[in-house]
Formats: structure tokens, C-alpha cells, sequence
């Protein structure tokens, strides 16, 4: 019985997070996604409200990766995300300067490079969860 209990105890541990710990991430994520959400459709400051609501779910993604970091550190973890920040750093890059180029770097062309961030880096908080 206790062979039992202890394989079932190594079963959960060696996961990396635990059910919990996503279901947390996830409510926080939709939490956030709603404030912002309430937040866009009074219509006013959208763009600075895209720019908190970015900057909310980068610190969730920095504590997802250090949560799982301290809990399994791992070489290739840490590589993948320097790569990770490089291609949105590139990514940043490149839209900037192809908005200067256009002479078009209006508030509507800056929400557009919020909202490419936001869903670059959802999809960081997605393939971190997993």
C-alpha cells in the first residue's frame, strides 16, 4: 500500500507543475483578459490600456518560467527562453521599423504592435503551461 502512495507521489512531483499551479496561471490569465477587456470597450486611453494589459501578462509569463525554473531547472529551459525574448525583441524591431518606414507609427499602427506582443506572448504562456 505504501509502494502505492509513493509511486503515485513521484507521478505528481515529476510533472513540473502540479494541476493547481496551471488552473492558478489560467484564472489569472482570464482575469486579466477581462479587465482588459472592460477596460477597451469604455473606448478611452485603448492604447495605454493595451500597453498595462501587455505589460501584466509579460510578468505573468516571467513568473510562470521562474515557477517552473526554480522547480525543474533545466539548460535547455533557460536556452529556449533566451531564444524566446530574441525572436519578440526581432519581432518588436522589425514592426517598428516598417511602421517608420510607412511614416504611419500612429497610436493606431502602436496598438497593433501591443496586440502582436500580447499574442506572441500568449502563446509563450501556452507552451510554458504545457
Amino acid at each position: 500500500m505504501k509502494l502505492i502512495f509513493i509511486i503515485l507521489g513521484l507521478l505528481f512531483t515529476t510533472n513540473g507543475y502540479s494541476q493547481t499551479d496551471k488552473e492558478k496561471y489560467y484564472a489569472d490569465l482570464t482575469k486579466l483578459d477581462s479587465l482588459n477587456q472592460i477596460n477597451l470597450s469604455t473606448g478611452n486611453k485603448m492604447l495605454d490600456t493595451e500597453k498595462k494589459y501587455y505589460a501584466k501578462i509579460d510578468s505573468l509569463r516571467i513568473n510562470i518560467y521562474n515557477d517552473l525554473n526554480s522547480e525543474k531547472p533545466n539548460e535547455n529551459g533557460c536556452l529556449e527562453q533566451k531564444v524566446w525574448v530574441n525572436k519578440r525583441i526581432k519581432m518588436t524591431d522589425s514592426l517598428r521599423n516598417e511602421f517608420k518606414e510607412n511614416s504611419d507609427f500612429s497610436n493606431d499602427r502602436e496598438m497593433f504592435l501591443y496586440f502582436e506582443l500580447i499574442k506572441f506572448t500568449r502563446a509563450r504562456i501556452d507552451c510554458l503551461l504545457q
